[in-house]
C-alpha cells in the first residue's frame, strides 16, 4: 500500500492533484501539506512512497529537495515545475529525485508519471540537443507540376515474360492490360498487323 505525499504552497491545486491521484495506484494513501511541514522537525513525519514536490522557482530547488528529503525521507521525488525547462544540472539533488514533470502537462501524462516513479522508474523529459542543427523540411519538399507534362510518345513496357506466364497471357494480352491499366482507351492502340 503505497503512500504518497503531494507538498503543495497553493490549496487548490494540491486539492486538485490529489483528485487527480486517487486512481494511479489501488489502495494507495494519500497526503497534502504545504512548505511549512518541511522546516523543522515534526513528530507526525514519516516515511512515504512517493513525494511529489512543487517547485515554484529553480532558485529554490535545491532547498526545497534537501528539506522534502530531511522530512519525509521518500524512496522516490517528483518534481512538479511553474517552468517546462528542466534545470542544467541535477548535482546537488538528493538521490531520491525520480522525475521533473511541468505543471502544464496533461493530466494522463501527470497519471502516467506517478505510476512510473511508483514502478521503480525515472520520468525526465528530454533536453533539447543544442549541438545538433535540426534539418529543414524544406529542402525535402519538391513542387508537383500540375498538369502533368504530356507525354510526347506511347512508352509501352517491354514485355515481361515472367508476368505474362505468371498471369497465364500471352505477351500481346499483357500489352494491352498494360495500357488498360494507364488509362488509354482500346482504340488506342492498332490491332496487330499479322494473322
Amino acid at each position: 500500500m503505497p503512500i504518497i505525499i503531494v507538498v503543495e504552497p497553493h490549496p487548490l491545486l494540491r486539492l486538485g492533484i490529489l483528485q487527480l491521484l486517487s486512481d494511479v495506484a489501488p489502495g494507495a494513501t494519500l497526503e497534502g501539506t504545504d512548505y511549512a511541514h518541511l522546516s523543522g522537525e515534526h513528530p507526525n513525519s514519516r516515511e512515504c512512497n512517493l513525494l511529489l514536490l512543487s517547485v515554484s522557482s529553480m532558485e529554490d530547488i535545491y532547498e526545497l529537495t534537501t528539506a522534502a528529503d530531511r522530512a519525509y525521507s521518500p524512496k522516490a521525488m517528483l518534481l512538479l515545475s511553474e517552468s517546462s525547462e528542466m534545470p542544467n544540472s541535477l548535482k546537488g539533488l538528493p538521490h531520491s529525485v525520480a522525475g521533473y514533470v511541468p505543471k502544464n502537462v496533461p493530466p494522463e501524462v501527470l497519471q502516467a508519471s506517478v505510476r512510473l516513479v511508483l514502478a521503480g522508474g525515472s520520468c525526465f523529459p528530454l533536453r533539447p540537443n543544442v549541438s545538433k542543427v535540426p534539418q529543414s523540411l524544406v529542402p525535402l519538399y519538391e513542387p508537383v507540376k500540375w498538369p502533368p507534362p504530356a507525354e510526347t510518345k506511347t512508352k509501352i513496357a517491354p514485355p515481361a515474360n515472367s508476368e505474362c506466364q505468371m498471369l497465364g497471357l500471352t505477351p500481346r494480352q499483357y500489352e494491352v492490360l498494360v495500357l488498360l491499366a494507364r488509362g488509354y482507351p482500346m482504340k488506342s492502340k492498332r490491332p496487330p498487323n499479322t494473322h
